[in-house]
């Protein structure tokens, strides 16, 4: 083909060399000939080629790739060039093909210049093919396949220089690169991320269980081979997972260069216990589109990804039932009981900063739906043996599921690769010392009487004004606010003593008596009539005394004898 104007200078040989000698066949001398000849080739102006200097076709293609010729022959400067001139209409960008999508189009014609002989050099160029008009084609169809990797680098663009020479000698080279292009990049890798992070799981390494609310993560690589190639997302596309044999929908979440995010919420009636999958081709563009840089679309193909232990479902979760914080007294033995609701038993492992200072107690040794922990020696407050030395024992309490008990164990116990069906709970057990007790109670002097304890009045009898002391000794020293009172029982009449003063571990009770008092068997003191009566009785550490004590029978040195009364 040729371009408009070239008719105006297309027989140019007359006008190659200063004389016509070149073009006579009557010379006398051969030799000089041939030597007036390289003189006037080395004056001769380069052939301009033109046609399109890049092209892309799709993957398989075997027509023409481009069409080149002689541009108007003209003189142009060395180093100039007119490939791909405008005034040249031709482009081997595949748009020729449908006219000439056949082999015939590549063919020899018999009615070309036989002037121009075409021919191809560079890296490519026996991949290439060139007519005798000109034409550029594949040599073979194989070598039009996408992700060929035919090419002499490997990446599907296919570069040669396309030559020209005439007769008369002068010559002209072009550039061109034909790039093949095939469907957008394909899904190369899918896979499921780990369940996000729960204050009622442990989650580690590459393990993951979720539950109702969790998070349920899906990558999904593209590319082509083993090379990820960056994809455009538009709209919402999904991922449907196979979560227990029912579809549920993973919702586009981002992308970033060549991998796309998908996340789906369990739902309360999500259960798999063989773990999530992902059938095949489970893309869908739902009205959007995934693409490749060029803009070719992405085939939806995907290979099935099986279901895994490591991305469990489960409807109800793991959970420790039991406290998080406790307050033990020194001595103590028992701390507390945790449960689970698993129907399976469960292994309950101790781990923490001052796990040694306890012990599992299950139905069998440490297993079972619920256990018991204990002290393994009781603590004594005064000699703290936590980690701090602050008397505030911490431990964390796992409980794993049986299935996942073998594994466990292999690894052994270690928290953080623990992963599966497991629930843990953090506990901070505080030792303080062990609540005040009463040692004894008696009766004390009365003030401006002769009565000591377990003796008797001078006359024997208390008298209307007189007071009568009552001693509460504790087994510690004790700090009282408040007014406690304990019950007095004077002839079968209650009389509340009121709290006096305190001394250590002494508690001084004192009542006056009123005129119509009278007992002439003795004062008694009732079992547990100590009284906080809105006070407190406390240890240095604030911990509550106990008041249970027993009965104090006073006889005839405390009777009581008023007017009105005896």
């Amino acid at each position: 083909m040729s371009p408009a104007g070239a008719q105006e200078s297309t027989d140019s040989s007359p006008e190659d060399s200063a004389d016509g000698s070149s073009q006579g066949d009557g010379s006398a001398d051969g030799d000089t000939a041939g030597s007036d000849s390289e003189t006037q080739t080395e004056s001769m102006p380069p052939l301009v080629i033109g046609g399109a200097n890049s092209a892309g076709v799709p993957s398989g293609f075997s027509g023409v790739l481009g069409r080149f010729h002689i541009v108007a022959d003209r003189v142009v400067a060395d180093g100039d060039s007119a490939v791909g001139d405008s005034a040249d209409s031709d482009s081997a960008d595949g748009s020729d093909a449908a006219d000439d999508d056949s082999a015939d189009a590549c063919a020899d014609d018999d009615n070309a210049d036989d002037e121009v002989q075409w021919s191809l050099s560079g890296p490519d160029s026996d991949l290439l093919q060139i007519s005798n008009s000109g034409v550029l084609c594949f040599a073979a169809p194989q070598y039009a396949q996408f992700v060929g990797g035919n090419d002499a680098n490997g990446d599907d663009v296919f570069e040669v220089t396309v030559e020209a020479s005439t007769s008369a000698g002068r010559s002209g080279s072009a550039d061109t690169s034909v790039g093949v292009f095939g469907d957008g990049p394909r899904v190369i890798d899918i896979h499921l991320g780990p369940a996000n992070p729960d204050e009622r799981l442990i989650l580690k390494g590459e393990r993951s269980v979720y539950y109702p609310g969790d998070t349920i993560s899906a990558t999904v690589t593209f590319g082509y081979g083993d090379a990820p190639i960056s994809v455009r997302v538009g709209g919402s596309p999904q991922l449907m997972l196979n979560v227990g044999g029912t579809t549920r929908v993973a919702e586009y979440r981002s992308s970033h260069q060549s991998q796309v995010f998908f996340e789906y919420t369990v739902a309360a009636d999500d259960e798999d216990a063989n773990g999530v999958s992902i059938d095949k081709n489970s893309l869908r563009l739902n009205g959007g589109s995934i693409a490749g840089g060029s803009g070719s679309k992405s085939p939806l193909t995907n290979s099935l990804l099986p279901s895994s232990p490591d991305h469990v479902v489960r409807p109800v979760p793991f959970e420790i039932t039991g406290p998080t914080s406790l307050t033990r007294y020194g001595g103590a033995k028992f701390v507390d009981r945790f449960t689970t609701a698993e129907t399976k038993w469960v292994r309950w492992i101790l781990i923490g900063p001052d796990s040694q200072h306890f012990q599992a107690s299950g139905e069998v040794n440490n297993s079972g739906k619920a256990v018991d922990l204990l002290f393994a020696s009781p603590p004594d407050h005064a000699t703290p043996l936590d980690d701090d030395g602050q008397n505030d024992y911490e431990v964390t309490i796992i409980a794993i599921a049986e299935e996942d008990i073998l594994e466990a164990e292999e690894i052994g116990f270690d928290i953080s690769r623990i992963g599966g069906y497991e629930a843990s709970v953090d506990l901070v057990v505080t030792v303080v010392a062990p609540p005040p007790e009463i040692d004894n109670i008696y009766f004390g002097q009365s003030p401006g009487r002769n009565v000591s304890s377990g003796t008797s009045l001078d006359d024997g009898n208390y008298a209307v004004g007189d007071v009568i002391t009552v001693n509460v000794e504790f087994d510690t020293s004790v700090t009282v606010t408040g007014t406690p009172q304990i019950a007095l029982d004077i002839g079968g009449v209650e009389r509340l003593a009121d709290y006096h003063s305190t001394d250590g571990a002494v508690v001084v009770f004192r009542y006056t008596v009123v005129e119509g008092d009278a007992d002439s068997d003795g004062v008694t003191i009732p079992a547990n009539s100590l009284r906080l009566n809105g006070g407190t009785i406390v240890n240095a550490d604030g911990t509550a005394a106990k008041l249970k004590h027993t009965a104090i029978q006073g006889g005839s040195g405390q009777r009581v004898a008023t007017p009105g009364g005896l």
